[in-house]
């Protein structure tokens, strides 16, 4: 999935307050999508989860570089002075952006899901400083909420959810935040 929304919204808490703990902070790796594509990168898949702050891709060729890191089976692995080695890949992807359009994704694709761009909630005020005052209290307590036994009953939904109703999809769900920027020019894709 790519989630997109203002600055603020609580994608790092996401990652810091729920996920790491669920999944074990040392097989979270959390980088931006410039060292993602970058030389010396692949030990960095060797992980169960790849989050990737800031993606922001201009050119067809960068949403080509994220295209083969995502689902490509094997990945070259390269560490500075050590031999590089080809490795089977069996991380996850979860990208964050505060850009509305943050890829030239083009007609046709099924890697990426893309759910709608999150806004603040009108309730939370009319300006910046009401917004980020509000958003800071609520996640306080959110935050205090999965200290409380949260975190435990979240972790249960979960592993109830998946195993009473997973569904196994091939390819990403077509979604209207998806559909919003997908490219038409034939040279995107």
């Amino acid at each position: 999935p790519l989630i997109r929304s203002v600055y603020g919204i609580g994608k790092g808490t996401l990652v810091q307050s729920v996920i790491r703990p669920l999944l074990g902070a040392h097989t979270v790796k959390e980088l931006d999508y410039k060292r993602t594509v970058g030389t010396f990168s692949g030990e960095l898949f060797l992980n169960r989860l790849v989050v990737m702050n800031e993606v922001e891709a201009t050119k067809p060729e960068q949403y080509n570089n994220l295209k083969s890191i995502i689902s490509d089976d094997y990945h070259f692995v390269e560490r500075k002075g050590e031999q590089a080695f080809d490795a089977k890949m069996y991380f996850a992807t979860l990208m964050f952006s505060n850009k509305e359009k943050p890829l030239p994704i083009p007609k046709g694709d099924r890697r990426y899901w893309l759910p709608d761009y999150i806004h603040y909630p009108s309730f939370w005020g009319d300006t910046d400083d009401d917004q980020k005052r509000n958003a800071a209290r609520f996640f306080r307590s959110w935050r205090y909420a999965l200290e409380e036994g949260g975190l435990k009953e979240l972790a249960m939904f979960l592993r109830w959810n998946a195993f009473n109703r997973a569904e196994v999809h091939d390819t990403a769900p077509m979604s209207e935040g998806k559909t919003e920027i997908i490219s038409c020019r034939t040279e995107d894709a």
